[in-house]
């Protein structure tokens, strides 16, 4: 018969040993355990900016990217000259702005809750902020993860620009935006891919609707204007994710449709856990079950 101490042993290797199992390709099993979870919350990044301040990949031109909590986000930016650039792909940011509509404030997430401390998701200091580009179907804003993750949720909503221009036609006098109407929407869609920067196989696919005036009258409008949290378990395992933005109101130039409604979104807490080797995690199992059974003997 086994002494306490020697089933008390095997207990704690088996509790250690109980992870999440998740299928991997193939039908192949993958184990990941608690202790890898991490979550992007960009204040690694955002301690570099002032309160109100971004940072958009400028001032000079740029197709690096920028990396927050181990994950790299695409943004290229490009100065024209004459004191005009644009940029696309990732920024980050601090500003703190619910009131200014237009262009000048596209850098502000739109959080109801907002207070001095922050207009992040739980009033943290820094978000970041995806703008794709105005082009319908156009590849999307794009993070790579440094190898494979099992990715868990992330916390949206939309951003000032977006949601004083599709809600009450205000785009600080540019004159651009409409108003939305019965039958609009703004929406979000998050695909994941196994491999990095957008490719090898989509591995699913999740929408946020940012608006949806799907029914008849203003009850029936809908509209986040508060961070929401965004399950992304359904995506499994990836490499990479692409943010796109779509919208049934555009105005098309010379037969290519662009977005009437600004093309941003504001995120943060982004939340995944690395998923091990299977090979690498196999064998270091086997060891460890192997030294509590000879641990277990002994305490027989």
């Amino acid at each position: 018969m086994k002494s306490k101490s020697a089933t008390s042993l095997v207990a704690v290797c088996l509790a250690w040993l109980m992870p999440v199992c998740l299928s991997g390709p193939g039908g192949s099993v993958w184990w990941v355990n608690s202790a890898t979870a991490a979550i992007v919350t960009f204040e690694d990044v955002g301690d570099g900016l002032p309160f109100d301040g971004f940072y958009n990949g400028g001032p000079s031109n740029n197709s690096d990217g920028w990396s927050s909590g181990g994950v790299q986000f695409e943004n290229t930016f490009t100065d024209f000259g004459g004191g005009f650039t644009g940029w696309e792909g990732w920024a980050y940011s601090t500003v703190r702005d619910i009131v200014t509509a237009g262009f000048a404030n596209q850098y502000a997430a739109y959080s109801a809750s907002g207070t001095d401390a922050g207009f992040g998701s739980g009033n943290s200091r820094t978000y970041a902020l995806a703008f794709p580009g105005s082009q319908r179907n156009n590849n999307g804003s794009v993070l790579s993860f440094a190898t494979t993750v099992a990715v868990e949720s992330i916390d949206v909503t939309n951003t000032t620009y977006a949601l004083l221009g599709l809600r009450d036609g205000n785009d600080g006098g540019a004159g651009f935006v409409a108003q939305f109407q019965d039958g609009d929407f703004f929406r979000l869609s998050i695909t994941g891919f196994d491999g990095a920067a957008g490719s090898g196989n989509p591995t699913g696919s999740v929408d946020v609707e940012l608006a949806n005036y799907g029914g008849a009258g203003a009850d029936d409008n809908q509209i986040i204007d508060d961070w929401v949290n965004v399950d992304l378990s359904g995506l499994g395992q990836v490499r990479s994710l692409r943010f796109s933005l779509d919208s049934n109101v555009v105005d098309t130039f010379d037969g290519i449709a662009f977005l009437n409604t600004p093309s941003y979104v504001a995120i943060d807490n982004l939340s995944f856990s690395i998923v091990p080797e299977p090979s690498g995690l196999g064998l270091a199992m086997v060891g460890w079950a192997m030294f509590c059974r000879r641990r277990s003997k002994r305490a027989a």
